[in-house]
């Protein structure tokens, strides 16, 4: 991700193509060269089927929602699925604001001086950054921030606490961009390029890197603990979703 900016203004669009799609291929390959060492099981569980449906129309609370002896969705796991379900909704709106990232400040990057002194750095290069943050701040939270908090000050850092402070991450990384924005509309163009630094766009692409931190991995590791063990594939899938979703808002 980080060299297809670099490559494409050196080689241009044709030769990036080319060499993005043959990662592609070469990860394939890979992936497929080492299917014989996979560890591969049959699930022990059928989701549901049209035979255990029509015998099943009328049940209690104590009683599987579908009654075959290998039906995973009961009552239960239907309501713990559910209460997942809740935490996943508001995700496909943070999804949809933190592909920002990709779209709109880009564009906002594009008005920006993209130069430091003779370095040119492109526009679509500085959401990479994104990617080098997360790998700095999760060994930082899980193994300074968090233990120091409970150790120093005997508090325990619940998942739904890490998840609200992330969105207020992605809030306040917003509200940066925007008063960037500001400062941006305000300034002169000079010789076709903006007048303010790129680098302005560091301080809200650090939040939003926090704010993925603590909410995605966050909610992912809360979701699949809460999860029956039957289902986990089932929530990992819905995971999937709510980004998808988030994107697709992001695109319109």
């Amino acid at each position: 991700e980080s060299g297809m900016p670099i490559s494409r203004q050196t080689v241009g669009f044709v030769i990036t193509i080319i060499i993005a799609t043959g990662s592609f291929g070469l990860a394939t390959v890979l992936f497929l060269s080492g299917m014989c060492l996979y560890v591969s099981k049959k699930p022990p569980y059928k989701l549901c089927n049209q035979k255990c449906i029509k015998r099943n129309k009328q049940f209690t609370e104590s009683q599987p929602l579908l009654k075959e002896t290998n039906s995973i969705l009961t009552r239960d796991n239907a309501v713990q699925l559910l209460r997942i379900l809740g935490v996943y909704v508001p995700l496909i709106v943070f999804w949809g604001v933190f592909y920002q990232q990709n779209s709109t400040w880009v564009l906002q990057g594009s008005l920006m001086n993209c130069y430091i002194g003779t370095l040119h750095i492109p526009p679509d290069l500085m959401p990479s950054i994104n990617d080098l943050m997360v790998i700095i701040i999760i060994p930082i939270l899980d193994y300074i921030i968090y233990p120091h908090l409970k150790k120093s000050l005997k508090l325990e850092v619940k998942p739904l606490h890490k998840m609200v402070t992330g969105m207020t991450c992605a809030t306040l990384s917003f509200i940066f961009a925007c008063l960037v924005q500001l400062y941006i509309s305000n300034e002169p163009v000079v010789s076709c390029r903006g007048n303010v630094s790129i680098l302005w766009q560091l301080p809200q692409l650090i939040l939003i890197s926090f704010a993925e931190v603590l909410v995605a991995v966050t909610g992912l590791e809360f979701a699949y603990s809460q999860s029956p063990p039957q289902l986990r594939n089932v929530v990992k899938s819905l995971w999937c979703i709510t980004q998808g979703l988030g994107s697709l808002m992001n695109a319109l």
